[in-house]
Formats: C-alpha cells, structure tokens, sequence
C-alpha cells in the first residue's frame, strides 16, 4: 500500500482518474465519474440562482462530497467565492483535496478563515464586499467537518451574519453519503464506491432589507434558522 504524503493508494487511484477524466470533459466528466464510482444523484440543482447576490450553506460531511458539492455550483456559478477554513500554516483541507487532483484554481476563490483564531472579521468583511457587488459566496457553515455525520449544532454565525448584512438570499445545500465514504477520522483514506446524494433547497430571505446593526439575540435566531433549512433537507432523506 502507498502512503505517500499520508494517503492511501485508493485515495491515489481517484486522482489519476479525475485528473485523467477532467482533461476531456471537465466538471461535467468529474460529475460523471461521480455518478459511476458513487451513484451520485443531484435534486434540485435548478434551484441554484443563475445570477445576482447569493449565498449558499453548505454542511460539512467530507472532502469528497465538499468537492462534488463544489463542482455543483461551479458549473452554475463559476465565479462564486469559497469560504473556507484553514490551519495557521496556511493550508485548507478542501484545496489540498482538489489539488490532488489537478484543480488550480480553488485557492484564487478562496476566502480563508483561521479555525485556531474562530471567526475571521478581515475575510468576512471581504466575503461582504463580495455579495453586495452582486456575487456569491459558499460556506461550510458547520465550520469544521462533522466527527459523526450529522448536521453540528449550533452552526457558525457567518452565513447568518452575511445573510442579515446583505439580505441576499440563502440557497441551502446539503450532502449526504460522504460520511460512509471518508469520515473524519480517517480523511487520509476513500472508498471508490457508495451512494452521495446533493440536495439543494429553496433560497430564502433571513432580512427583507440589510441590516446595518444585528443584536446578539437576532443573529441567534438567524443561525437558528439556517440550521433548520438545512436539516429539513436531510430530514427527507431519513423519511
């Protein structure tokens, strides 16, 4: 077995393949690939907003769903910025990932935040230039990957915040399957089969008009909300 820089051989394999499959077709050919290995599946993938302001909550399974969920609104919205967390060496798990795989591109859309350091107001308030100038911007709004699976509660308070500041709208969009795939405590492996599942939610409004001022007790209630839009949609898939 090949434990080069901390990986296993299977992890290895997927590279070549999506390295070898993306010089042909693309994210469409990545997608395709997925659909293959992992029976992937996409519902609502019309839901995700073609232009305009935006913001899309993003749970945290595993890299390799966080990396198909990418691909998702890449193809919908290719300028849309990517927040992320990162060590304070500079490194961002999903970058490394995709690097793996020949994407040069992720670290240019990145926003970073440290984790060591909790929410980071400079990239914030960058990721708030980015909305109101009509962009948009991706979060793992868990903050971190989940250790069980499940949806982490409370949610960190950057899309809630984002969302009251600019009023633009939220597109929830949750993955479920990644966890069988590659949990978190063995990220340095993969599985080459399994079933993932995208699922995009309706966009809603947290604010009719931005808020220049949020009380502790609205940004509460906010994240409350965020987490519900996203666990209703992974309820249906427990239903």
């Amino acid at each position: 077995m090949n434990k080069s820089d901390g990986t296993n051989s299977r992890l290895d394999e997927l590279a070549v393949l999506m390295r070898r499959i993306g010089r042909f077709g693309g994210d469409r050919a990545h997608l395709a690939l997925a659909r293959l290995l992992y029976r992937l599946s996409i519902d609502g993938e019309d839901r995700i907003p073609q232009d305009g302001p935006c913001l899309f909550s993003m749970n945290h399974v595993a890299l390799v769903a966080d990396a198909l969920v990418y691909l998702t609104i890449r193809r919908h919205r290719p300028e849309t910025r990517f927040f992320g967390w990162q060590t304070l060496r500079g490194q961002n798990p999903l970058d490394r990932f995709l690097r793996r795989f020949g994407e040069e591109e992720f670290e240019s859309r990145m926003l970073r935040a440290y984790k060591a350091w909790g929410l980071s107001g400079v990239e914030l308030l960058r990721a708030l230039e980015v909305v109101e100038a009509g962009g948009a911007v991706a979060l793992a709004s868990e903050g971190e990957i989940t250790w069980d699976g499940r949806l982490q509660y409370p949610l960190a308070p950057g899309t809630a915040w984002l969302a009251l500041r600019t009023a633009a709208p939220i597109v929830p969009i949750v993955s479920i399957g990644g966890y069988d795939v590659q949990p978190r405590w063995r990220l340095s492996k993969v599985r080459l089969s399994g079933r993932i599942s995208i699922r995009v939610g309706q966009p809603y409004h947290l604010a009719e008009e931005p808020l220049t001022r949020i009380r502790d007790d609205v940004l509460d209630a906010a994240n409350q909300r965020v987490w519900q839009a996203m666990d209703s949609l992974l309820q249906v898939d427990r239903g």
